[in-house]
């Protein structure tokens, strides 16, 4: 993936903020939409991206509305820290996306599942430095 499609990509990617109340994070991906119906099933993996988060409790996308409604123990974490957790998994996966790692024949779904899982904690680890 050359810069131009990966800052494409990110902008598409970026969600808009639906609400933010403490303890409470609404996040609005409006390009949902637009991603192709093979990739569908795989969305759920957003919300498990979102609940790697120390603090976070609960994550639920509505793929419908493109929302993202994620529940979060305000004494441990806050909505500006989960918004910024959200930003380092999209460019997580765009770093990802395109990769030779990825791309090998033969790779089933919980193979790539487990890569990107593995790549997302080593990110996570950073994060919280």
């Amino acid at each position: 993936m050359n810069k131009l499609e990966k800052a494409v990509l990110r902008r598409a990617a970026t969600p808009a903020v639906a609400s933010d109340a403490p303890g409470a994070l609404t996040l609005r991906f409006g390009a949902l939409k637009l991603l192709p119906g093979a990739i569908q099933p795989y969305l759920h993996y957003i919300e498990q991206a979102a609940a790697m988060l120390p603090g976070v409790t609960a994550a639920s996308l509505d793929t419908a509305s493109g929302e993202l409604r994620i529940r979060y123990d305000a004494a441990r974490t806050d909505g500006g820290q989960v918004r910024a957790w959200m930003n380092e998994v999209i460019d997580g996966c765009l770093d990802l996306a395109g990769s030779p790692e990825l791309n090998q024949s033969g790779l089933k779904v919980e193979d790539v599942a487990a890569k990107v899982r593995a790549a997302l904690g080593e990110r996570l680890k950073r994060f919280l430095g």
